[in-house]
């Protein structure tokens, strides 16, 4: 699975400080379109026999990940969900479109977000997956549902999206860093705790792929001005440029989570789980400078 592991202080006690560490490149990766390539390689070496499903929202990392697939070959079916009313109508119609264009199998399936926001996502929660928001949660529900198909699952998570604290005025490079919430472990645990596999993270999938995208030239210049990441939205403004200039035929969209049309509920569910776990609900600011040296095994 994915190419960082995690844990809570030494004892895995999650009462300890919430921690997430990445594993050194086997070898000097080459670009970052050549490593995503790879990354879906061995991704269908690790299903064997399972038939791979890509779980895709219609969002440009859903996207690329399913190019990544479709261009090396790779035979594979999508699963979408498509949220009762059609709330989500905006989001799944690129994903619809995409598997029409290119001859891929698309499974629809039904999800009430209401019921997952009132009722499901406490059902996860109580069984011990820490988690601040109901994102991870529907993580979970994809996994079960390819699971339940005797598939191998595979999300599009693991984007690179930047931070620096904005109460400084002049960030350097030294200051950017990625936001790892406890909730990233969610996913991850469910997979340990039921025996499988599956790969939540496509984006971290190797440890080559995380650090050819910090080198790619959009990238090491903008963290070379990480002023820019005073702006919240920056860090997907960079995003969508990199994806665009690996794959020019990208078409712009609208970023939606899929919650949009359940703000006041999944505001509300959100609090509740802060109420419920507390000091437990930890986050881990890994500085990129650190990443990049754990990524090539200079890490101290």
């Amino acid at each position: 699975m994915s190419a960082f592991s995690y844990g809570w202080g030494t004892s895995n006690d999650p009462h300890e400080p919430f921690w997430v560490r990445f594993d050194a490149c086997k070898h000097s990766p080459t670009t970052w379109k050549e490593e995503i390539y790879a990354a879906a390689r061995t991704i269908a070496n690790d299903a064997g026999a399972r038939p791979l499903w890509l779980c895709s929202s219609g969002g440009i990392d859903s996207e690329v990940m399913c190019d990544a697939f479709f261009n090396q070959g790779i035979n594979f079916s999508v699963l979408t969900l498509r949220q009762t009313n059609d709330t989500n109508v905006h989001d799944i119609k690129y994903a619809i479109e995409w598997c029409r264009s290119h001859g891929v199998k698309q499974k629809m399936v039904e999800l009430d977000m209401e019921s997952l926001l009132k009722d499901d996502v406490y059902r996860y929660a109580e069984e011990g997956y820490l988690a601040g928001g109901p994102f991870r949660y529907l993580q979970i529900r994809m996994l079960e549902i390819v699971e339940t198909m005797g598939g191998y699952a595979v999300l599009g998570g693991g984007e690179q999206l930047y931070h620096v604290d904005p109460q400084k005025e002049k960030p350097t490079m030294d200051d950017a860093y990625l936001d790892f919430d406890v909730g990233y472990s969610v996913p991850l645990e469910w997979c340990r705790r039921n025996d499988t596999s599956h790969e939540p993270y496509f984006y971290f999938h190797t440890p080559e792929v995380c650090l050819a995208y910090l080198q790619t030239p959009l990238v090491a210049f903008t963290l070379e001005h990480s002023e820019a990441f005073l702006h919240p939205n920056n860090k997907y403004l960079l995003k969508r440029f990199v994806y665009q200039s690996v794959f020019p035929t990208l078409e712009n969209r609208l970023k939606f989570d899929g919650f949009e049309e359940f703000r006041p509920l999944r505001k509300h569910t959100r609090q509740t789980l802060l109420n419920m776990y507390g000091s437990l609900i930890q986050s881990c600011k890994l500085p990129v400078i650190e990443m990049r040296q754990q990524l090539q095994g200079n890490h101290r």
